[in-house]
């Protein structure tokens, strides 16, 4: 049965376009009995394309919370080196024999549309299909973890440590400050929704994400 769970992100077409808003990164926190999956997802088609060149970090701080004001015990990076995504060919191959990276396949299709401009076409049509990729990408990343991982938009932190309280931020690695945050609390398990397809139109200049819920 189909369901509209909610409308997930309140995608203003106007921050579509990477001159008009400032960019900015929705965080999903999936916390399980022992680790935390994270999910990030791009504002505009030129972030997400500039996230996939320079990657991203991840910082953790266990926070304290005593009569409403927090306290920062320790701060550590959960990152080596930048999250980015795999390669065209390692999608394509691992896909062949892994149905979960199929929807990863839409990262190939914007890193060719961004690597080869069109000539001849308007402005407003470049845009229109820059946004059908970024909105393909953003249900690509809903859909599987394996494709989000494929895509970089994924990280699983498996050294949380039950009964502490983490603000967990992503963050482009670039000079300019692009972030999101989430809090997590280890023993308290959120899931997010089980998918198993989905849909989106647009109402009123924003996008609405509709998917099925079994």
């Amino acid at each position: 049965m189909k369901k509209s769970i909610f409308l997930f992100l309140s995608l203003l077409l106007s921050q579509f376009t990477f001159a008009q808003q400032g960019d900015s990164l929705g965080l999903m926190a999936h916390v399980g009995t022992n680790s935390v999956m994270l999910k990030w997802l791009p504002s505009s088609y030129n972030l997400w394309m500039e996230g996939s060149r320079l990657g991203y970090t991840i910082q953790r701080t266990e926070v304290q919370v005593t009569n409403g004001k927090w306290k920062v015990v320790s701060a550590v990076s959960l990152t080596t080196e930048p999250i980015k995504p795999w390669s065209d060919e390692r999608i394509t191959k691992e896909a062949e024999t892994n149905p979960d990276l199929t929807n990863a396949k839409v990262l190939i299709a914007g890193r060719i549309f961004q690597d080869n401009p069109q000539s001849g076409v308007n402005a407003a049509e470049i845009q229109s299909q820059k946004d059908y990729l970024h909105v393909m990408s953003l249900l690509a990343n809903l859909l599987k973890n394996k494709s989000s991982e494929a895509m970089g938009l994924f990280y699983e932190d498996k050294t949380a440590l039950l009964g502490k309280t983490y603000l967990y931020e992503v963050l482009l690695n670039s000079s300019k400050v692009v972030k999101a945050s989430a809090v997590a609390t280890i023993g308290t398990p959120s899931k997010m929704p089980s998918i198993l397809g989905f849909d989106f139109k647009v109402v009123n200049k924003s996008v609405e994400l509709y998917w099925l819920q079994p």
